[in-house]
């Protein structure tokens, strides 16, 4: 028994000092990993996305981040000892530990090159769709408001760019972490953005045609110098308020269009 014990010693020792380098090495990678994330600040990739959290969360991800870490180690750190000292553990299970640490690793930096893509994407289709000036011929029309809300008609289409990607990006993380999702759903919801992209294009091709039109009609009609003939009647003040009769007509062929449209 005593042969036995002694025999023991020097596994013990091993396996202790195997515990020891892990703790040691995991502490001084997980303080590295956290350092990195702090200098990295990736809330600055996030920042006016739908992933962008509240107060200062660099602190937060970096702690959480080297902790991961730290605690990977250990945990191979206590896998060598178990194979030191002769006990057995399943591949499958070694394996499926080692498959999923790594699945939600890849599927993490999916999402953050998503979010970094997204935002250089939309900033270029915004500055891009800015360019033509498509907002000016929304102005004077019921879409207006609804342009200046969103900040035009570019931003409004960055945006929309920015966040296609978003969602490209969580659909192929998923997929990647082994989360299938309904085939239905990934069609139904292909099918609703190409259907928002084209109504989207039809409506700014029905304002640009109705503002052309409209614009058309006005300058035709104005030739006629209808207006002469309203003077020191009682169309002359309603005929005033609208901008002259050439306006009017115009407004109504415009507004026309965008209602058969």
């Amino acid at each position: 028994m005593v042969d036995g014990l002694l025999s023991a010693v020097p596994l013990v020792v091993g396996a202790l000092i195997i515990l020891l380098l892990g703790w040691i090495f995991g502490r001084i990678l997980g303080g590295i990993v956290k350092r990195l994330v702090r200098r990295i600040r990736p809330s600055q990739y996030t920042a006016e996305t739908p992933l962008e959290p509240a107060g200062e969360p660099d602190d937060d991800i970096a702690q959480s981040l080297g902790d991961l870490t730290k605690y990977v180690i250990y945990l191979l750190a206590l896998l060598a000892v178990l194979d030191y000292l002769g006990i057995a553990i399943p591949g499958a299970f070694l394996a499926g530990i080692a498959g999923g640490a790594v699945q939600f690793v890849v599927a993490i930096a999916i999402l953050i090159a998503g979010v970094a893509i997204g935002r250089v994407v939309g900033d270029l289709v915004a500055n891009i769709v800015s360019g033509f000036g498509l907002t000016r011929h929304t102005r004077g029309t019921p879409l207006a408001d609804a342009t200046d809300s969103v900040g035009g008609i570019g931003h409004a289409a960055g945006k929309l760019a920015e966040y296609l990607i978003y969602f490209l990006a969580l659909l192929i993380a998923l997929d990647y972490a082994g989360i299938s999702l309904p085939g239905v759903f990934l069609t139904n919801i292909a099918g609703g953005i190409v259907q928002i992209i084209v109504a989207a294009v039809i409506l700014v091709a029905g304002i640009a045609i109705g503002r052309f039109v409209g614009d058309f009609v006005t300058t035709l009609v104005g030739g006629f110098g209808f207006d002469e003939y309203v003077r020191e009647t009682p169309f002359e003040n309603p005929t005033a308020a609208v901008g002259g009769v050439a306006n009017a007509v115009g407004k109504t062929v415009e507004y026309l269009i965008y209602w058969l449209w």
